[in-house]
């Protein structure tokens, strides 16, 4: 009987921290849709809400990018990475959230990408500080 008392305690315990941890993922899945949104249309505010201003990425071709290098030009028609996104996953670290996803282009070379972006929780709100965008090699390359 104490086992169970045990038992029944420790999951009333985690119960609440595992549901607060699935909110806080769809959460950042939400702020990833966001984020590709903005990306899409360009919307510099909403882009400059979400990316940090010491964010620091790693570009398709391996450069390196930095907030102002992703946010596109006033006025600007060119830049803005527009996607069609699957496969969004989330995972937890405390403060720190790593989200992976990837999709096909919707424009130019149709090519298949993907994506990993990290979240850090600073004050009551989540910001983007890193990220890295690849191309997916064809079967051809």
């Amino acid at each position: 009987m104490q086992k169970l008392l045990v038992v029944v305690a420790l999951l009333l315990i985690c119960a609440p921290v595992a549901y607060s941890q699935s909110n806080t993922e769809e959460a950042l899945l939400k702020l990833t849709r966001a984020w590709l949104a903005a990306e899409e249309s360009k919307d510099r505010a909403t882009l400059r809400r979400i990316i940090a201003d010491d964010f620091q990425g790693t570009g398709p071709m391996g450069t390196t990018v930095f907030k102002e290098d992703v946010i596109p030009l006033e006025g600007s028609q060119s830049g803005g990475l527009a996607i069609q996104v699957e496969g969004l996953k989330a995972r937890m670290f405390g403060d720190t959230s790593v989200v992976t996803g990837g999709g096909i282009q919707k424009e130019g070379e149709k090519r298949r990408l993907r994506f990993t972006v990290v979240f850090a929780k600073r004050a009551e709100s989540w910001q983007m500080v890193a990220g890295h965008l690849s191309a997916v090699p064809s079967p051809r390359d």
